[in-house]
């Protein structure tokens, strides 16, 4: 059985790998070559019969990609401070175009064609191996490398491999190596393999796969995405109105008892929404650090960041029904969380505060009223902030509506009702600020208006 990889560079930078696999061992049938022109792969893969073939370029695209695929936010997410050892398609010139040139000559003549990443693939291979950051660069750590590659090979895909390193003269040859090797895993041992995500819409050809990670980071137990459309209105409208109140206070004493986490894991599809739709948002600036690692932070914690850029004294008080939500603050800010039964409670204890930021669960909608009227009441010395989804059919949100009218109460309320949003949430999101009684009217003036597009 043949397999073939190939490192798509530049015209004189491009390398093939033929491996071969006889059921007992993985050899070359000859060292890794350099080539010219992509006629020369063409014209191979017409006398030889390949199994399947990996190539290190782009193979997909979007007409909607500004700048990333999906795929390659996920790779640098997990790749973390290596992240750049993944090219946008765009900065990368002719590369996606050649590749996925070539990909259309051969695919009559190949099993079957899929993208990979060589580097990212030893860097999990060889459990992140310090070499792999100068290879490219330094002929003494490529020898190393290559060496190193060679000898845990075999242990780690549990096959013989008779390859003698002094065949594998460069760094585009090793690529071309390993590209044939993830074409080998593909068909033999697929369970070594992580594939990627992709988006929807995607044209080209093949999957994207590198070598799986040994410790890849399980999901928390949430139902939601974070960093979706309802978190950009929530956490938008937080940020303008903890900006505001920070302007009248010394010190920030802020509650949220619907905490959730201090940091979730969240898809790439967020991370390319935010580096696409929302990059104007002051949020985007605050989370970006965060999304970076494909992270994205809750409420409670963009408020602690916001008070230590802006360098103000703060106290956060948080409470949470999930109790691994509750755990993972306690140790982050190294104190206990409230001692009340439900989230709503905040609303009738004496302590005043400068905010009390409210995003409470589906159950809202039963006990909406009494909500109501304890928010009212609790405006004569805190400030609240509530954020509410709804259903297009829910009757009790106009209820609300009429019921805060006719109640005559200072309140600033905004909504997100665009047919995008629920077309992506499969709810609307409304936000009402009510703030403290000792605030003036003009002062409430000033608050900036947010608009979410």
């Amino acid at each position: 059985m043949l397999f073939l990889g190939i490192d798509i560079a530049g015209a004189k930078n491009s390398w093939v790998c033929e491996l071969s696999w006889d059921k007992k061992k993985l050899f070359l049938e000859i060292p890794p070559y350099q080539i010219a022109a992509l006629d020369e792969i063409l014209n191979l893969v017409q006398k030889k019969v390949f199994l399947g073939c990996a190539i290190d370029a782009p193979l997909t695209y979007s007409s909607s990609t500004r700048k990333w695929r999906i795929s390659d936010i996920a790779l640098r997410c997990l790749l973390k401070e290596n992240k750049n050892w993944v090219q946008s398609p765009n900065s990368m010139q002719a590369v996606p175009l050649r590749a996925q040139q070539l990909v259309s000559f051969i695919s009559p003549y190949v099993g079957s064609i899929i993208e990979t990443h060589p580097r990212a693939s030893l860097f999990f291979m060889l459990e992140k191996e310090p070499l792999l950051k100068k290879y490219k660069t330094s002929p003494n750590a490529l020898k190393i490398l290559i060496e190193k590659t060679l000898a845990i090979l075999p242990k780690v895909l549990n096959v013989e491999i008779k390859i003698l390193p002094e065949t594998i003269v460069s760094d585009g040859a090793l690529d071309a190596f390993i590209c044939a090797i993830i074409a080998f895993l593909y068909f033999y041992m697929p369970d070594k393999l992580y594939r990627l995500p992709l988006e929807n819409n995607l044209r080209g050809i093949g999957p994207f796969y590198i070598f799986k990670p040994s410790c890849l980071e399980e999901p928390l137990e949430i139902k939601y995405t974070p960093g979706n459309y309802g978190d950009v209105l929530k956490q938008s409208w937080l940020i303008a109105i903890v900006n505001w109140l920070l302007k009248y206070t010394k010190h920030f004493h802020y509650a949220d008892t619907f905490c959730g986490f201090p940091i979730y894991k969240t898809k790439p599809e967020i991370i390319l929404s935010f580096e696409e739709r929302w990059s104007y948002l002051p949020l985007y600036h605050l989370q970006k650090s965060y999304l970076k690692n494909c992270q994205y932070a809750g409420s409670a914690w963009l408020v602690k960041e916001i008070c230590e850029k802006k360098k103000k004294d703060y106290c956060i008080d948080f409470y949470d029904k999930n109790k691994k939500a509750i755990l993972a603050y306690e140790r982050l800010l190294n104190k206990p969380a409230l001692k009340i039964n439900d989230g709503y409670d905040i609303l009738i204890q004496k302590q005043p505060y400068d905010l009390i930021f409210l995003d409470p669960y589906a159950d809202f909608w039963h006990i909406w009223q009494k909500v109501i009227e304890k928010i009212l009441y609790k405006q004569n010395n805190s400030s609240i902030l509530l954020f509410i989804p709804w259903k297009p059919e829910e009757k009790n949100y106009f209820k609300l509506c009429h019921f805060l009218e006719e109640k005559k109460t200072t309140y600033i309320h905004q909504s997100l009702t665009s047919l995008t949003c629920l077309q992506e949430t499969g709810y609307f999101f409304s936000i009402y600020f009510f703030p403290k009684s000792s605030l003036s009217k003009k002062e409430i003036k000033t608050i900036p208006s947010i608009t979410i597009i």
